[in-house]
């Protein structure tokens, strides 16, 4: 992701422009269809780099550079994708360098200075976090690449507990809903019995978050700022609930 440089870190885009892939605009103009190719090897069989769409304007001096560009748009709009700014993954990229991941205890540890590094990944056979005994996590997501787990941004410090839950816990009290997925920056996040308030801060109008630990088919109602107006939606058969057409702002999910 970087290189140290005397006293200053030189981070990397994370893939090639169209400048390179048209042999320094000579062509085949449509070479910037082959960054699908290396998004999908940077993808599978392990995540290594996040998409990155870098061309410049003389991208629309020839038909064939302009449908390049349009197919690796047509693609890349069809994946599960959270955009940010580069400014943003810069942010991330610095404060992964200053991490500190300390033992706290069998089970426990401390993540601490990890700024706006807000995701860690896990080995795919990693316990589920106790979310009952974490302290700012938002919430987890089991995939092929691994158990995604996700940070609260502002804070100076994250828990990370695989602790079981006490019996007392285990047997008089309903696990909280907690955020799966989301296509934007998600904060203020308050879950509560059956219900979950938060702030979604995203691009345009078709954000979508996807939320987990409610009741197999319950009934929900989301609404707030976050919404052009309140949907009712149903969590499926493992309590996971999907709210599509998100914008920036205020959301609560929760009984109708």
């Amino acid at each position: 992701m970087f290189r140290v440089v005397g006293s200053r870190v030189q981070f990397y885009s994370a893939m090639a422009n169209e400048n390179v892939m048209t042999n320094l605009w000579t062509g085949p103009f449509y070479g910037y269809r082959s960054v699908i190719e290396t998004i999908k090897r940077t993808e599978s069989p392990r995540r290594l780099k996040p998409i990155d769409l870098y061309y410049h304007f003389f991208s629309g001096e020839h038909e064939a550079s302009v449908r390049a560009l349009e197919d690796v748009y047509s693609y890349v709009m069809s994946l599960p994708l959270a955009p940010v700014f580069t400014t943003q993954y810069l942010e991330a990229a610095r404060d992964y360098m200053k991490v500190r991941i300390l033992r706290a205890g069998p089970n426990v540890y401390h993540i601490e200075n990890y700024g706006k590094s807000l995701t860690l990944r896990l080995d795919p056979a990693a316990p589920a976090p106790n979310l009952e005994r974490c302290e700012n996590v938002l919430g987890y997501s089991r995939q092929k690449q691994g158990l995604f787990v996700s940070l609260a941004d502002g804070a100076a410090r994250a828990v990370l507990s695989f602790e079981p839950a006490s019996e007392h816990v285990a047997g008089k009290s309903a696990p909280l809903p907690y955020l799966a997925e989301a296509t934007g920056y998600v904060s203020n996040f308050k879950p509560g019995k059956d219900a979950v308030a938060l702030t979604y801060k995203g691009f345009g109008a078709d954000g979508r978050i996807r939320l987990a630990g409610f009741k197999p088919g319950a009934q929900l109602r989301a609404q707030g700022a976050a919404l052009a107006k309140p949907v009712n939606v149903r969590a499926d058969a493992s309590g996971f609930a999907d709210i599509p057409g998100l914008r920036s702002g205020h959301l609560e999910v929760g009984a109708p």
